[in-house]
């Protein structure tokens, strides 16, 4: 009797770390997925439908961002002026502009995280040759472009149809220009 009861009582304790080691398993699992969602909610990603506003650019032209026009694109260009990468991201956007010109139905848009005071000046440097946007910060939320540098394509109904923070790479740059060829 003695002996098994011992017997149960090892395969009770067996069973009973084998149940932590599965639900250490899990949690670390929820936890993996815990901050892909948090990361989801605050990151723009392709799929994302943003709402339309109106912005006045540095210029003081009234410009319509996210405006989800049938058949148009507007790719949004999001940067500050102190960001180092997106001073490397600047001769790829130039590169995009420069393809884009010959695309009649898609518009390019830079948005600046910062105010006119210093974005004027950074675009006067830079030869910035597309209307720049310097939107208050609430749009900054509701667009999830916190990150800086940014690239966006945004289609009909406020679609987000690319989504790219970081440096482009020449496969994003294709990867847009399909977007924009309709490929």
């Amino acid at each position: 009797m003695r002996v098994s009861v011992r017997i149960v009582d090892r395969a009770v304790a067996c069973g009973a770390l084998l149940l932590v080691v599965v639900l250490g398993l899990q949690v670390r699992e929820l936890r993996t997925d815990a901050v892909a969602l948090r990361e989801r909610v605050r990151v723009v990603s392709t799929g994302d439908v943003l709402p339309p506003f109106e912005a006045t650019s540095t210029d003081g032209v009234s410009v319509s961002v996210a405006h989800g026009r049938a058949n148009t694109l507007q790719v949004l260009l999001v940067f500050n002026t102190r960001c180092g990468f997106c001073a490397k991201n600047l001769p790829y956007w130039r590169g995009l502009v420069d393809s884009l010109r010959a695309a009649p139905s898609t518009s390019v848009l830079g948005w600046s995280h910062d105010p006119d005071s210093l974005t004027v000046p950074y675009v006067a440097e830079h030869g910035l040759t597309f209307p720049v946007i310097t939107p208050d910060s609430r749009w900054r939320s509701v667009f999830k472009v916190g990150r800086v540098p940014t690239t966006l394509v945004v289609g009909e109904g406020g679609r987000v149809r690319f989504a790219r923070a970081g440096v482009l790479t020449r496969e994003a740059m294709d990867s847009v220009m399909s977007l924009v060829r309709g490929d």
